[in-house]
């Protein structure tokens, strides 16, 4: 299974090397220099037959002893969480000698470094608990709670030599794995009790160093939740067997590399390539969270483009009113709505690889309902009236999607005194943004919530009707100003699930238009107008995300800069029939980014 790299927006983290330091299922050959162990073909010089996920993370490592410049792997097969191994006495460096041993040869962090830290089934996998169940667990309470411990202070040791990015890693459910299933059920009752009693002793160690340590990103890599997620649905994640171990299975061990990797297990504990492939893809959707939730803030935008919507059908139909004495105007349209604009997408396909940067599709929007509503004459030149509007649909943004609505309310006023006018419009909407999903690396696990907002818009304009014959030119100027906000919302799923704060988006807008209507009959009348908006301030403000249960730290995400409108264009067809009017309307604006929006109306309307 290969793992595809998501183009990622905004500014792209950028990460140098990768430093690693654990057991076998990290650990890159430094074993088998060692003492050729394990055996290769049929492993690849490492538990497993392919790569480790930390070579899926950062390409190649230097061996142990090298301290660089580039990634370093200090991770041997058999370590356990302190100075031992499963054999001490053959010299193999538990995780406390390797780090001992990095930082001991001058060995040091930069601050754009990222440090794995994985380990800890070894120490349960050595335990030699008695017969007895009850004293068997306490034991192994013991070993697990010890070894924990271990993870804690290595991760101080870690963090105050410098490191500023650490990931740790939690265990899987050991009850699963083929080493402990084949010994019956009180073995599998006894391996799970372990690593379970494990990852609660890891979460307080960690999160003990974390606090410790507030300058540090000690980010905490859940393989449990999962490993789970796997094992329930082996389909999903292209598994086709996982109890059962590759190297044990002649059909299996003997085939392609590719056939290989439809089994989970490699032997009795370790994952083939595929699970070490999936181990790296969950290392990453971590890691590169904020780059990974950079396009949420296109919730606002969508918000913000729909009740811009909303503004200039209402000024347009306050502009185009004709009053009728003693009679109030109603209206019901079907409305679509269509947005899209790019944005410079930065992507590091692996830590230490380099930064490459183009425009790519930020969001991409398409709304569909109707806008009712009615206006009247009050007299003196004086008209108002009111809109309501209900739109919903669709919106994507790189790794988001969403189905929006907005229940939008419009009052509109105004003036005419001869070939002069003015008008005025206050708009919100409450927008809501149901089926949020955010895709992760791991095509299987996904990320799903909804979020509520609203959107506000207030405009004013003025303009100047000049006719000639059965034309009639108008040109006009507008400000206006809109803001959308979306509320604080939480992701669900089962990984790197991230709490973001409130999203804001406001821009003051200027412009002008010039509009042309030409009457063919009594009854029919075509339009068209060309224009220009831009906006003259804006702020799209920071987005503040933080994963969920996790002692990563909070994050900030520098939402794009929006866009204004710019160019404006658009047309128009209106005619009557026995006391009804009918119009199809069409209005674009095509700004900078390729930004995009296109309002499409169909409406039917009388007087009574």
């Amino acid at each position: 299974m290969a793992l595809s790299f998501v183009p990622m927006a905004a500014k792209a983290q950028s990460f140098t090397r990768l430093v690693s330091f654990g057991d076998s299922l990290t650990d890159n050959g430094n074993l088998f220099a060692k003492f050729g162990v394990p055996m290769s073909p049929p492993y690849n010089m490492r538990f497993t037959n392919g790569l480790t996920f930390a070579e899926y993370l950062s390409g190649q490592m230097a061996p142990f002893g090298a301290l660089g410049p580039g990634s370093v792997n200090y991770a041997f097969g058999g370590a356990r969480t302190d100075s031992l191994s499963v054999t001490p006495n053959l010299g193999i460096p538990g995780i406390q000698d390797q780090v001992n041993t990095f930082l001991g040869s001058g060995g040091v962090f930069g601050p754009r470094d990222v440090v794995s830290l994985w380990g800890g089934a070894n120490n349960i996998f050595l335990a030699n608990p008695p017969s007895d169940p009850a004293a068997a667990q306490a034991v192994m309470a013991g070993v697990a709670t010890s070894a924990a411990s271990d993870i804690g202070k290595e991760l101080q040791q870690i963090a105050a030599a410098g490191a500023r990015t650490i990931l740790v890693y939690s265990l899987p459910n050991f009850g699963v794995l083929p080493q402990y299933t084949a010994l019956g059920p009180a073995a599998v009752q006894l391996a799970q009790f372990s690593s379970t009693t494990f990852n609660l002793a890891w979460n307080t160690a960690v999160r003990s160093a974390a606090a410790a340590n507030p300058g540090t990103n000690i980010i905490q890599v859940d393989i449990g939740a999962a490993f789970t997620a796997v094992l329930a649905n082996p389909a999903a994640f292209r598994l086709g067997n996982v109890t059962g171990q590759c190297v044990l299975t002649p059909s299996c061990v003997n085939s392609s590399f590719a056939n290989q990797n439809l089994f989970l297990f490699w032997d009795e504990v370790h994952p083939t390539s595929t699970g070490q492939q999936l181990v790296a893809a969950l290392t990453r959707t971590y890691l590169y969270a904020p780059q990974m939730t950079s396009t949420v803030p296109m919730l606002s935008e969508v918000g913000f483009w729909s009740r811009r919507a909303g503004m200039v059908d209402g000024l347009d139909r306050i502009r185009a009113y004709a009053p009728t004495p003693d009679k109030t105007d109603f209206f019901v349209a079907a409305v679509g709505d269509h947005g899209e604009r790019d944005a410079n997408i930065v992507t590091q396909q692996f830590i230490g690889g380099p930064l490459s940067a183009q425009s790519q599709q930020f969001y991409d929007y398409s709304l569909g309902g109707l806008r009712f509503g009615a206006l009247h004459g009050f007299g003196n030149g004086f008209s108002g009236g009111l809109a309501l509007s209900a739109l919903t649909g669709d919106a994507k943004a790189g790794l988001i999607s969403a189905s929006p609505t907005a229940l939008g309310v419009d009052l509109i006023g105004g003036w005419r005194g001869g070939p002069w006018f003015a008008n005025a419009t206050f708009g919100a909407a409450y927008d809501r943004y149901d089926s949020y999903e955010r895709k992760t690396l791991i095509a299987a696990l996904t990320e799903k919530g909804s979020a509520d907002g609203y959107s506000l818009n207030s405009a004013l304009e003025a303009g100047y009707d000049y006719r000639i014959g059965q034309m009639v030119f108008t040109p006009l100027a507008r400000l206006s100003y809109i803001r959308s906000n979306v509320q604080s919302f939480n992701e669900s799923g089962l990984a790197a699930m991230v709490a973001f704060g409130h999203q804001n988006l406001g821009a003051l807008a200027g412009g002008g238009e010039l509009r042309a209507r030409f009457q063919l009959t009594d009854t029919a009348a075509v339009s068209a107008l060309v224009g220009y908006e831009n906006f003259l301030t804006h702020s799209a403000g920071h987005l503040q995300g933080r994963l969920i249960n996790n002692t990563a730290l909070p994050f900030s995400i520098a939402a794009p800069a929006p866009v204004g409108a710019g160019l404006q264009v658009g047309a128009g067809l209106e005619g009557a029939y026995n006391g009804w009017t009918f119009g199809a309307s069409y209005r674009g604006s095509f700004g900078t980014k390729n930004q995009m929006q296109h309002i499409a109306q169909l409406t039917v309307g009388t007087k009574w």
